[in-house]
């Protein structure tokens, strides 16, 4: 996954904010998500104008991680969420 890539939310998704997370759903498809916080936390943040290197700076902030786990973890949730159609990648940053 590029680490530049600036996700953005699908436009037919609708969700709900849970007290320790979200819940997702494509109601097009029938299909929904369960997110944990953190997961929910880079959701919000797929607005088409952060990349996937800047969410994990925010996440080691956030959740006081190392670099390296809030980048994996980033990452693997970006491409999770577009592989399943919940989110798009809109751009990249150069």
């Amino acid at each position: 996954m590029n680490t530049q890539a600036c996700p953005k939310k699908a436009e037919n998704i609708r969700w709900i904010e849970r007290k320790n997370g979200a819940i997702l759903l494509d109601p097009a498809k029938g299909v929904y998500l369960k997110l944990n916080r953190t997961a929910a936390d880079i959701w919000r943040a797929c607005d088409g104008t952060k990349d996937i290197d800047e969410m994990s700076k925010d996440m080691v902030k956030i959740y006081n991680i190392d670099d390296t786990c809030a980048a994996r973890d980033a990452a693997q949730t970006v491409k999770y969420l577009s592989k399943a159609g919940f989110i798009k990648i809109s751009r990249y940053k150069r």
